[in-house]
């Protein structure tokens, strides 16, 4: 009888061990449960900040008559990213059009896109008293046109990282103007035609580490 009821107050002991160690690991896994939803609510929120185009909503920015695809101050709304990627743009005019003034914008990409058949720009950026700005990226372009093919004008608007690379452009041109700054620029591994690369800067500007 001694024997049996040390038997049973030691199952009853292991069990409640048991089932203790459980439930705490139960109980120090749901306070942990909570961070990888909130970093991924995180994440859904920092990617709403961007506007992103490509083949599904490009008609919506595109021009009927010129073919152009335009982004202004209207079209940034909220955003602090633009991202335009994998499409292609025929255009009589200039192929893409961006021209913001006072805004705020974090990230400038355009990757994977061709234009063809511009007559003024392929790709035209125009950037005035812009803040916050920390890329332009330009790659994996391909311009079929007759005239400059990449045309970025900075005006007050600093970049600290402005990149054009694995391209094929009939010109590049990037102008810093007014107190503008870019902190860190390449040029690489691009196929330019006719146009050449030019990089001009005036007044007080400045672009001192830039790579071509």
């Amino acid at each position: 009888m001694l024997l049996n009821t040390w038997l049973t107050a030691a199952k009853r002991h292991l069990f409640s061990a048991s089932v203790g160690g459980a439930s705490g690991r139960r109980r120090q896994g749901a306070t942990k449960a909570p961070r990888p939803v909130q970093l991924e609510l995180l994440e859904d929120r920092l990617l709403l900040t961007a506007l992103t185009i490509n083949n599904s909503n490009i008609d919506s920015f595109v021009d009927v008559t010129t073919g152009t695809l335009s982004i202004t101050n209207a079209e940034l709304g909220t955003h602090d990213t633009i991202v335009i990627e994998r499409v292609t743009v025929d255009s009589s005019i200039r192929g893409i059009s961006i021209n913001l003034s006072n805004v705020p914008l974090e990230r400038l990409t355009i990757e994977t896109v061709t234009v063809n058949t511009f007559t003024t720009a392929a790709i035209d950026i125009d950037l005035q008293n812009v803040t916050g700005l920390r890329t332009i990226s330009i790659e994996d372009v391909v311009a079929n046109g007759s005239d400059q093919a990449v045309d970025i004008t900075l005006l007050n608007t600093n970049v600290y990282a402005l990149t054009i690379e694995d391209s094929s452009l009939s010109g590049i041109a990037v102008r810093a103007n007014g107190t503008s700054d870019i902190a860190n620029g390449i040029i690489t591994e691009n196929q330019v035609s006719a146009g050449g690369i030019d990089l001009v800067v005036n007044g007080g500007a400045t672009a001192d580490n830039f790579h071509i």
